[in-house]
Parts: C-alpha cells; structure tokens; sequence
C-alpha cells in the first residue's frame, strides 16, 4: 500500500490551517492540517479511496484517489463557501434564539459533513459560510421543540424560514 498525504490550500495556494481531511466510509478518524496545510493518515492504503475536506469558510470538496506504493502527495484546493442562511421561527413567528443547526449528509458523499455546528442568534438567524453549491441536509434541534430535518438546501439570496413547533407535554390527573 501507500501513504495517503498532501497539502490543502486556498485558489490563491495558501495553506489552510485546521482543514479536516476526512477517509470517506473508512472509519478512520480525520486529519487535521497543520500551520502549513499538510495532513498525513498513519498508515498504509491502497486502492481507490474518497476524500472528503472541509474547513470553516470554504465550500468542502471530495476528492477521489487512486492508492499505490508511488502515490505522491497530492494538493486540495478549496474555494470561498457558499452562503446559506436560516432564520428559525415559532409557530407565531416569533425569532427562537440558541436553536442547534448542524450539517449533516451532503449530496456527493451521502455521509455527515461533520461540519461546525450553528446556533440561531437573538433573532432566531444563523448564516453558514461554509456551504457547497449543491444540497446539504441539516438537523435543526431544539429542546422543548420537535425534532426538524431540512432537506436539501443549497445556496440562495433569501433565507430559509423553518418553523419549530413546540413539544406537545400531556399531563393527566388520576
């Protein structure tokens, strides 16, 4: 087998510091690029192989490689994310602050993005900078709301309005 190693950068090839380099359905856990952009997975591969980059700011990528003992290390390069935003509502419409939102599967990989984690501000808003241009779908999670999944988002001016309702809690006297 070989080594699976290489740098990521931006368009203008600047390293990318803290990328997460990700084997796709390996179940090895990710690699972190360093102050350089350099990422290294312990270990021999061979075969072919998906990789999966994604860094704060930066659409992520998947990139598809073919393993050997003479595999070179090989350059990433990411472009500027893509901009989603939400604004979470009740059903009155009224904005709900500090509800989770989280990236999970993405269209290429049909697997978690893993990527940050957003949490709705005062008014109930959240901009992901870090999109790619197809859809992702993500988790909106609240505690004392119901669970909300929204598929297939992608890119647009206008935000997303997702409306949580409110667990319903039935109490009985007996």
């Amino acid at each position: 087998g070989g080594q699976i190693r290489g740098q990521v950068l931006n368009e203008a090839k600047k390293p990318i510091t803290s990328a997460s380099v990700r084997l796709v359905n390996t179940g090895d856990a990710p690699a972190k690029t360093n102050h350089w952009g350099w990422f290294q997975f312990p270990g021999s591969f061979a075969g072919p192989l998906r990789v999966q980059v994604a860094a704060l700011g930066f659409a992520p990528r998947l990139v598809e490689i073919e393993v050997s003992p003479e595999t070179p290390p090989f350059e990433i390069i990411l472009t500027k994310g893509n901009r989603v935003h939400f604004k979470i509502i009740d059903p009155s419409g009224t904005p709900i602050p500090k509800v989770s939102l989280f990236a999970m599967s993405w269209e290429k990989t049909n697997s978690p993005l893993r990527l940050e984690q957003g949490i709705t501000d005062e008014n109930g808003e959240y901009t992901w900078m870090s999109g790619p241009p197809d859809s992702v779908d993500f988790v909106i999670n609240l505690e004392g709301y119901d669970f909300h999944q929204e598929e297939d988002v992608t890119p647009r001016k206008e935000p997303y309005i997702i409306t949580l309702t409110p667990t319903l809690i039935a109490s009985f006297n007996v």
